[in-house]
């Protein structure tokens, strides 16, 4: 079975089970929904990246899953940015 496959096997209550290990984000409060996985890349790529959005009375956390499909390359340092638009 494919790394990519598992990732996409991954509910989102997982998810929230792993997000209230952290404290910063347990202390957001509860998480009140959250949308199934969502990819942003084709599972043909080198990095398959998709994300999980949950959302708290007063946040919207934004999860992303990388996960990579070549076992001979390594990612270090990965950073994500991102911009609001209102």
């Amino acid at each position: 079975m494919s790394s990519t496959k598992v990732s996409n096997e991954r509910t989102s209550s997982d998810a929230v089970a792993e997000l209230y290990k952290v404290p910063e984000l347990a202390s957001l409060g509860p998480i009140f929904r959250s949308t199934s996985i969502i990819d942003l890349t084709e599972s043909e790529t080198e990095y398959v990246v998709s994300y999980i959005k949950h959302v708290t009375n007063d946040h919207v956390i934004l999860e992303f899953i990388i996960t990579n499909t070549l076992s001979e390359q390594l990612l270090i340092d990965a950073r994500d940015s991102q911009r609001v638009d209102s």
